[in-house]
């Protein structure tokens, strides 16, 4: 009898674990509804309360210590602590009135990151320094800034109203959202180079500029067409270096006409077909006449919207969010939206970003639902 049941767990099949025994496995179910959930207006009074940025260091550029709002701060990949519907940007609220009353100069002192970035400014006079270069910046526009690049920024003149910054959050999914601080000193000057180094990537810092040192990708020859898929690749690194060099980091919002669309007034600062430095991400500005509405339509890809000037509500899968100036208005993935100027003798001023990495993955685009009501073809 022992030997016939030993013979018989032997012809058992052992079970297969496709998780780990400590795995616990959460359904979309429970993560959708804690997204749908979340309130959809971030009220500039109910965010976390400004803090001084601890990049306000240094001599060079006279920095002291602005103020900084987080609407939407990092989650790291944990959407149970997501405070509002959006998983693919980190938010920021920066400007003259983040500041304190008896300082009108912020500075964010010298950094660099991975990540991308757009800063809207809405007036003022803004500097601007990336890898050496000075950019001087005036008026209402959007300051971008390139992937690892050194960079610092403050204001010569502060502008009476607050902005915003906007950084994606796929390379933290990517795992380079690392950032890095550096002071003014003598060797900074001396070398125009950081003093750090992440510490995810052994000389990375090595890699990065010897990367951007490439002009040929093809050494041995004068002949500069990619003969083998692999060519490419090699390619792609030389016409990387070009663009970047090349590619325009600030975009006053007075170069760039206003549209009549089906959605509304608009004019696209950032978008796929504009030769700007920031490829992860889109932003507009868009305004409502007093007693107006947008266009109604929907997206696949979310975005956020900041109020800079009036009172109104937007309308999300027919329920209303009220909102006023200095809010931001989130809208999640697939939502149908309209926005609504609730005064009737003053425009209202919105400006939009929304991450381009949908666009890339074939869910770009977006479907109109109702024209403006002062479309020209309506």
């Amino acid at each position: 009898m022992v030997m016939e049941r030993e013979m018989m767990r032997e012809k058992e099949e052992e079970p297969e674990e496709w998780y780990p025994p400590d795995y616990v496995y959460i359904t979309r179910d429970e993560q959708h509804a804690h997204i749908a959930s979340l309130p959809r207006v971030v009220h500039t009074g109910e965010v976390t309360k400004r803090y001084r940025s601890p990049k306000g260091k240094g001599e060079r550029l006279q920095a002291k210590k602005g103020g900084v709002s987080i609407f939407l701060p990092w989650q790291h990949h944990n959407w149970k602590q997501m405070r509002y519907p959006i998983y693919t940007m980190t938010i920021f609220g920066q400007a003259g009135r983040a500041v304190e009353d008896s300082f009108a100069v912020g500075a964010s002192g010298c950094h660099r990151h991975w990540m991308d970035a757009i800063f809207y400014r809405p007036g003022g006079t803004y500097i601007e320094e990336q890898d050496g270069v000075m950019y001087d910046c005036q008026g209402e526009g959007v300051l971008l800034v390139p992937t690892y690049s050194i960079h610092g920024h403050y204001f010569k003149e502060a502008p009476k109203k607050n902005g915003i910054t906007v950084l994606p959050r796929i390379f933290e999914y990517i795992g380079i959202a690392d950032m890095e601080v550096f002071d003014f000193d003598e060797e900074y000057k001396r070398k125009a180079s950081p003093i750090g180094t992440f510490h995810i990537i052994q000389d990375v810092q090595d890699m990065m500029y010897n990367r951007r040192a490439i002009t040929k990708w093809n050494p041995d020859s004068d002949d500069q067409q990619p003969k083998t898929v692999y060519d490419h690749y090699l390619k792609d690194v030389v016409d990387e270096n070009r663009w970047r060099m090349q590619t325009v980091r600030w975009v006053p919002a007075d170069s760039v006409p206003w549209e009549q669309t089906r959605q509304g007034k608009l004019k696209y600062l950032v978008h796929p077909w504009t030769n700007t430095v920031t490829r992860t991400m889109d932003c507009y500005l868009q305004e409502i006449p007093p007693g107006g509405c947008s266009g109604k339509h929907r997206h696949v890809y979310e975005e956020a919207h900041f109020i800079c000037e009036g009172t109104g509500y937007t309308v999300q899968n027919g329920v209303r969010y009220d909102w006023k100036e200095d809010d931001l208005v989130c809208v999640p993935v697939g939502v149908t939206h309209q926005h609504f100027n609730a005064d009737p003798e003053k425009k209202a001023r919105i400006f939009g970003a929304h991450p381009r990495i949908f666009y890339h993955i074939g869910y770009g685009g977006i479907e109109q639902l109702e024209n403006a009501p002062d479309w020209p073809g309506k």
